[in-house]
């Protein structure tokens, strides 16, 4: 399942498919594109 495609789930077909309120969940994808965003621009070059 896409990430947009959550966005038009109910309340509790999300809680019952992902175990977390979306609200939990929108605070890690928030934390998860942190790191991507720093992990891409951080380091040395190849």
């Amino acid at each position: 399942m896409q990430y947009e495609q959550t966005k038009s789930l109910t309340e509790g077909e999300f809680k019952r498919l992902f175990g977390v309120k979306r609200q939990t969940f929108d605070e890690m994808v928030g934390v998860m594109r942190q790191y991507i965003k720093l992990k891409k621009t951080s380091g040395s070059p190849n």
